[in-house]
């Protein structure tokens, strides 16, 4: 028996992959500029290169923004009747 896809459930399943591509990207994003602060506190004057809340801050918007990149367009696909999508071709 078919059932029609509820708007949370669609919603579930393109978060689902927006989650997993953030947590990839943070985790590949993360370790090298901490790999890199020898050559960095060279050139900083009076910056702590491994400031802590800095980089927290900095984590914490790329993923609202990388959240809020997948959550509207799939918000808005929700709300599209399929058939009208369908006949649009």
């Amino acid at each position: 028996m078919l059932t029609r896809a509820v708007a949370r459930d669609i919603i579930r399943l393109v978060m689902r992959d927006v989650f997993i591509l953030t947590g990839i990207g943070i985790a590949i994003g993360l370790p090298p500029p901490w790999g890199l602060t020898r050559m960095v506190r060279s050139q900083l004057y009076g910056i702590q290169p491994n400031d802590t809340l800095t980089i927290a801050a900095a984590t914490l918007g790329i993923a609202v923004v990388a959240l809020l990149a997948g959550y509207v367009p799939t918000l808005r696909a929700t709300r599209v009747d399929p058939m009208r999508a369908l006949r649009w071709e």
